[in-house]
Formats: C-alpha cells, structure tokens, sequence
C-alpha cells in the first residue's frame, strides 16, 4: 500500500470512552488510505475493542505494551514491571518496524514503555491523553510529564486534561 501508515498502542479491549474514540480514529484513517495497526496489550482478555476492529477490516496485533496497572505497581510488583517495561519497548520496536509504521499513536499516558522507542524508521509519536492521574503522586508525575517530554504531538480529550500535564518549558 503506497499511503501512511499508522500503528496505535492501546492498553484496553473494552467499549470504554477511549476504546471508542481509538476505534473511531482507526476507522477513520483506514477510510482514508491509511494502513491502520492497532497493538492491544496481551495482559487483558479479548474483548469488544479488537473485535470492532477486526469487523471494520484493521488489523490487530497483542503485545507485551506494560501498561502502568495497579497490580504491576505495588512494591513487590515494580521489578516485575521495570522487565514488562523492557520487553514492551523491544516489542514496540519490532512492531514498528515491521508495518514500517510513520506514526506512532499512544493512545493513554499508561504505555510509559513508548517514551522509550526512540524513532524507528524515523516515525512520529503521538500521545492521545485520557485521563487525569492524581495518585500516587510520583507516577501521576510521570503519566503527567512523559507524553509532553517524548512525543512530537500530544492530544488531550479535554481542556483540563491539558492544564494537567506539564507544561513542555517546566518539563525540559
């Protein structure tokens, strides 16, 4: 196919809002010539998400994504998380190169593992942020700063979802 192609990164498999508006994203691009990959994370069950997706025709990987999950992040979980995370960043690597991907659409501030892909074949990151992470306060701080410090465009679903990331001049 001789037209962009985009890869998306995705935590969930639910008809949750940001489940949603990925669907309509992916959709929307393929209407439109895109080659569309969407990567769901391996760690949930098979849900309402890849299976919209595969009806509407896109194509669906799972992958090793270490989305920032409660379980993962109690004390005796953060070893396990720091190998998903490395593992995940592999994966995305590979998956990136493989659909020779020109964007990268992370779409939650959770997959902490894109911010360090780097740029395989030169693509672009996107963040599109969701949600507003208070607790606990370090990793709010990361889920705050990470897309504004790796992305070349980061997207928020509202106004204050925007306020509440780190500004780029306070984060650099």
């Amino acid at each position: 196919m001789s037209g962009r192609r985009v890869l998306f990164l995705h935590p969930s498999d639910e008809p949750y809002g940001a489940d949603k508006i990925l669907m309509t994203m992916a959709a929307g691009l393929k209407s439109r010539g895109w080659a569309v990959c969407v990567a769901i994370a391996d760690d949930v069950p098979e849900g309402w998400t890849s299976g919209q997706l595969r009806l509407a025709g896109i194509e669906v990987v799972r992958a090793p994504l270490a989305p920032a999950r409660r379980r993962y992040l109690r004390l005796v979980g953060i070893p396990g998380y720091v190998i998903r995370v490395i593992r995940a960043r592999r994966r995305i690597r590979s998956l990136i190169r493989e659909v020779r991907a020109d964007v990268v659409h992370v779409n939650t501030s959770t997959l902490l593992a894109a911010a360090l892909v780097g740029r395989p074949g030169r693509c672009h990151l996107v963040w599109h942020i969701h949600e507003i992470a208070t607790r606990p306060r370090i990793l709010s701080l990361l889920f705050r700063a990470v897309p504004v410090l790796s992305a070349d465009r980061v997207i928020a679903v509202s106004d204050a979802t925007a306020r509440n990331l780190v500004p780029a001049s306070i984060a650099r």
